[in-house]
């Protein structure tokens, strides 16, 4: 049975107009620290506790904190003062920070650097210089900054990667535990979707292709996730991306979920939302067609039809006699919902004499069958 889980993750949406800080790992980086705060009390309105979160924004060119941002959580998806941006963790920070390393994380011990053995008077007698390096074969090219750096980037990245998949995995976790019978159960899957330490674990990386392939990996891992769980959680990411006009990340989720379930029409429609932004009117037309089919209603069907009524030509696959034949039918539609009372097997039958028939023939869907 379909859960309504209308949340997310989440990797979102999971949603709100988020701006993410420069995460950069030049001169001037900077690494973000989780702190648990206070519990602010008791949201009578869903029945959990709310809590207070801090994120510290410290620069590991000054020392110095750069400023703190308070938000509010009913979950924590990160642990007191981890390093919720380890992919930012270098050697800079390293010497100026107290940072330790507990199964796969990174915490903020301290601001102050480790204490000097010489300043405390125990200082050790000093290493012998090591014996200098052996000269290369004559015509060997001088290694680059890029092939000295990259085993340390490989690392990083990887050490990122999985603690942003085990976020994720927590958040799905936690989202399948909510009953959308509850009261109050959208808003708290929502404030899972727009963890802030989640989204900045997501910013981190210049290649948002990595991300994205590691949260869907984490989603499709995790255990026990029913396939409409999983597919509310792909769509929470999407939606979530989507609000931080982030159109890649946002369009890869939503293909992903669409193919898990075809049948569902949300995620076609949050897909065309997509679509539009970038600009792509064929894929808008088609998406809104198959939310359309997926469920007849009139909103799905006045949408598509104000697209239709300001396109002739698209492709060669929507050329002018198919999208007549489309602009035609959604307008029957639309005229049978309208009736009182509606005319829902009318309008139906309308949908699939053309909207079926065009989706069919031209833009079939396989099923992920995961």
């Amino acid at each position: 049975m379909r859960r309504a889980l209308p949340l997310v993750l989440l990797l979102l949406a999971l949603s709100m107009a988020l701006v993410a800080p420069a995460l950069a790992g030049g001169p001037s980086g900077e690494i973000l620290v989780y702190r648990r705060g206070k519990v602010l009390g008791f949201d009578k309105e869903v029945g959990e506790t709310l809590h207070e979160v801090l994120i510290e924004t410290w620069s590991c060119e000054t020392a110095k904190l750069v400023k703190t941002e308070r938000v509010e959580a009913y979950y924590h998806l990160s642990e007191d003062r981890e390093i919720i941006t380890p992919r930012q963790v270098c050697d800079r920070c390293q010497a100026k920070f107290q940072i330790e390393k507990r199964e796969g994380k990174y915490f903020f011990v301290s601001a102050e650097p480790k204490a000097d053995p010489k300043a405390t008077g125990g200082a050790k007698a000093p290493s012998p210089p090591p014996p200098p390096a052996a000269a290369p074969p004559a015509g060997t090219p001088a290694p680059t900054a890029a092939a000295t750096t990259a085993p340390i980037s490989s690392e990083r990245d990887a050490e990122a990667l999985d603690e942003l998949k085990k976020k994720v995995a927590t958040a799905a976790y936690e989202i399948r535990k909510i009953d959308p019978r509850e009261i109050g159960s959208a808003k708290k899957r929502r404030k899972i979707v727009e963890d802030k330490a989640l989204q900045y674990a997501f910013e981190q990386f210049p290649d948002k292709t990595k991300a994205i392939e590691a949260v869907a990996q984490a989603i499709d891992e995790v255990k026990d996730l029913a396939k409409p769980d999983r597919y509310y959680v792909l769509r929470s990411f999407g939606w979530q991306r989507y609000h931080v006009q982030d159109l890649q990340a946002a369009g890869i989720f939503y293909q992903r979920c669409t193919k898990l379930i075809p049948e569902y029409a949300s995620g076609h429609y949050q897909y065309a939302l997509v679509l539009k932004e970038q600009k792509n009117r064929e894929g808008e037309i088609v998406e809104l067609g198959r939310a359309l089919r997926a469920k007849p209603r009139i909103k799905y069907a006045k949408l598509l039809l104000d697209v239709l009524k300001l396109t002739t030509r698209v492709s060669e696959k929507l050329d002018e006699k198919t999208v007549e034949l489309l602009r035609d039918g959604v307008a029957e539609a639309k005229s049978r919902f309208e009736q009182s009372p509606p005319d829902n097997p009318g309008a139906k039958d309308a949908i699939e004499k053309t909207v079926g028939k065009v989706l069919d023939e031209k833009y079939p869907q396989e099923k992920s069958g995961v």
